[in-house]
């Protein structure tokens, strides 16, 4: 299996091609510039923002901040703090300038299919993809790490020196952004496949497993029939690509062997993520449930509004599913032929939308798979990505995660939250900025300044606004328990650091079983002091 590569790009374009790729590139940049300070995921967002705050006042990752994702991503969010302001809007800088760098790459990879379906593609990597969760997400980086990994394997030929050692710290670069015909060849593919099929296996949405998991399984099996590698082959490209993987994990091995938090990486990026699954929500949606709600809208519409927004929530999951069958169909027709790495880069890397089966997870797929799609189907697939973006920027960009209104693509009014510095220059819900101010206040003239406050279960925005300290090394309470041992260590840890004050979030998803004896070892301690929104404040007496 040979991936196909194309270096000859025309050097001289028509005056017509020229205005297409201006007004994609123009109105890509007016997309992220209108609504680049829309939205707010208060726990989401406080998560990057308290992090890269205690870096920047020289922490050390993992061994004094706990972090469950690779590394990488932190070093932009520290850089935009640095250069910005300690505020929200400045991690959306760098975000901005990554999906317009990504749209570009998507505009010119796309160039060879027409200038339109080019067009399209780089605007549905906007439209359906950042547009939908303007946050700060490693998941938006590791995005555009996949189309690089995918423009590199394009544009270079094969044979070309280097080509597979950076095609390896383009993919190892990605993953340390997120949380992480011989014989020889063949027993690669295989242990690829179990691999796979263990990670479908313990996926809970049969639909969903059946419908994204099958194209990549089927895609390694005809894999492991075509192989035509011999022996030495297979190794000296799972060497180079190694090499290339490694090289871009060095700078943050080296940073970790010289404060000694190796050991606190390896047990927070790679242990600790593996609870992910345990969290009660995740097995409680699907895109089954997604899919389900579109055909309610479509059945019983309200009226032209609930029709497309229904129609939007039935395609939109199944878009990663038709680059897969696309790409299958045309390997099965034509084995011979080279295999475009868009397609096929975007048919592994839909399984991200497996994990945690919501609308966020898919937008983190959809721009690549939607390209592959496009570069495999155009006549197809045009009409159709046409209407996602029209719907997914009218109805959804910018828009706070809610109830089903959501899916009505019901907006609501936004404010400029000014009231609270760090959070100044973001449009978000009236009834959020109210809750916040209130709460905030009420924190600041509790606490002196430097006095350690304690948010749980996930809160770590109130550690940012509020501008107080957080006594221990985790934000995300239930994925730092494990088991029964972590709580009592917990604890005695609260007895020893006696933070201020304790903020609870009642009406919180991150309130797992695990939860509970915390909070009533809080209760047992702290006196309740005010309810305010969602939160319960607790003062030590």
């Amino acid at each position: 299996m040979r991936l196909s590569s194309y270096v000859d790009l025309p050097m001289r374009v028509p005056p017509g091609q020229v205005v297409t790729a201006l007004f994609a590139v123009t109105l890509n940049a007016a997309l992220l510039v209108y609504f680049h300070d829309w939205f707010w995921s208060p726990a989401d967002d406080g998560h990057y923002a308290h992090i890269a705050e205690r870096l920047l006042d020289g922490e050390v990752l993992n061994a004094q901040v706990e972090s469950l994702h690779g590394g990488y991503h932190h070093v932009v969010n520290v850089a935009a703090l640095a250069l910005f302001g300690r505020r929200f809007l400045s991690l959306r800088y760098p975000l901005v300038a990554a999906a317009f760098v990504q749209a570009l790459l998507l505009l010119v990879l796309l160039w060879p299919r027409g200038p339109r379906v080019a067009a399209l593609a780089s605007l549905a990597g906007t439209g359906l993809g950042v547009l939908q969760f303007l946050n700060p997400s490693p998941y938006w980086y590791a995005l555009l790490l996949a189309c690089g990994s995918v423009a590199w394997l394009t544009w270079v030929p094969c044979g070309t020196r280097a080509r597979v050692e950076i095609a390896g710290l383009l993919v190892a670069l990605g993953a340390l952004f997120q949380q992480l015909p011989a014989l020889v060849a063949r027993l690669l593919v295989t242990a690829m496949l179990a691999v796979l099929l263990l990670y479908l296996r313990g996926l809970s949405d049969a639909a969903a497993v059946a419908l994204l998991g099958a194209s990549p399984v089927l895609i390694l099996c005809w894999a492991w029939c075509h192989v035509r590698r011999s022996n030495r082959e297979a190794l000296q490209l799972v060497g180079r690509f190694a090499a290339g993987a490694l090289t871009a994990a060095l700078p943050l091995l080296a940073h970790h062997v010289r404060h000694g938090s190796l050991a606190a990486w390896w047990d927070d990026a790679m242990v600790r993520p593996l609870g992910f699954p345990r969290l009660t929500f995740i097995s409680s949606v699907g895109y089954r449930e997604l899919m389900a709600i579109g055909l309610r809208l479509v059945t019983a519409p309200a009226g032209l509004a609930d029709v497309v927004n229904g129609l939007y929530w039935i395609v939109l999951p199944l878009v990663p599913a038709a680059n897969g069958l696309c790409l299958l169909a045309r390997l099965v027709r034509r084995p011979r032929d080279p295999v475009p790495a868009l397609p096929l880069v975007a048919t592994f890397y839909a399984l991200v939308c497996l994990r945690y089966q919501i609308p966020v997870y898919l937008a983190y797929t959809v721009p690549l798979a939607t390209a592959g799609w496009l570069w495999l189907a155009p006549r197809v697939a045009s009409p159709l990505v046409v209407g996602l973006v029209l719907v997914g920027i009218v109805y959804h960009a910018g828009e706070p995660i809610r109830d089903e209104g959501m899916f009505r693509g019901e907006r609501q009014p936004l404010v400029r939250a000014d009231t609270l510095p760090r959070l100044g220059g973001l449009w978000i819900d009236r009834e959020v900025a109210a809750t916040y101010a209130a709460v905030v206040d009420r924190i600041r003239r509790e606490t002196a300044p430097g006095e350690a406050i304690f948010a749980l279960p996930y809160s770590p925005e109130l550690y940012f606004l509020a501008e107080r300290p957080n006594p221990f090394r985790f934000s995300l309470l239930p994925l730092h328990l494990r088991d029964g041992g972590d709580v009592d260590a917990l604890i005695a840890d609260l007895e020893r650091a006696a933070p201020r004050l304790v903020i609870h979030r009642v009406r919180d998803k991150y309130n797992q079983p695990l939860v509970a004896p915390v909070l009533e070892a809080v209760r047992a301690r702290y006196t309740p002091l005010v309810t305010i929104g969602p939160f319960v404040l607790y003062r030590r007496p």
